[in-house]
């Protein structure tokens, strides 16, 4: 899996390119970890680049959404392509972390300050 990760105003946006399972779920969690640590909990996670996503990686994202609310912040998904869309809302994490359409959308409040 790839991550690249970019700062905007109020948030940063961690966008994954691949498979989120065993083997790369510990990714996820230190992208978010990173992000916190240096400051920025408010996070949007990008998933179009994202095609499956095992149980692992479920847990990922729970546990990557605790962190970054412990900090004072907040995980929002976006892009979610429909496999994943179909598993985050089969499973209802999707009640947990709601998905939306941009990052625009995620965190709105952000969107008129650019």
């Amino acid at each position: 899996m790839e991550i690249t990760s970019a700062d905007r105003p109020g948030y940063r946006e961690i966008a994954l390119s691949g498979r989120v399972n065993l083997n790369s779920a510990g990714q996820l969690a230190e992208a978010v970890d990173r992000a916190v640590a240096e400051g920025e909990p408010r996070i949007v996670l990008d998933l179009a680049g994202v095609p499956t996503m095992d149980s692992t990686g479920l847990g990922a994202l729970v546990t990557a959404c605790r962190a970054a609310r412990q900090a004072g912040g907040d995980l929002r998904i976006v892009k979610a392509r429909p496999a994943v869309r179909e598993l985050l809302e089969r499973t209802n994490v999707a009640r947990v972390l709601p998905l939306h359409a941009t990052a625009e959308e995620a965190f709105p409040d952000q969107a008129t300050n650019r």
